[in-house]
């Protein structure tokens, strides 16, 4: 069985990966690490 901690970390591996796709399907493209990294220090910043 997995442990709490491995379910916890795939299910929000799977929730950016719907992000992701999401995302890139609203702009158009899929989106790139470049972007991503700019968007968490976008988030940072603010939070």
């Amino acid at each position: 069985m997995a442990t709490l901690a491995q379910t916890f970390g795939q299910t929000v591996h799977d929730l950016c990966q719907v992000l992701v796709y999401f995302y890139g399907r609203a702009s158009g493209d899929r989106m790139r690490m470049k972007d991503v990294r700019r968007s968490l220090g976008y988030f940072r910043r603010r939070g």
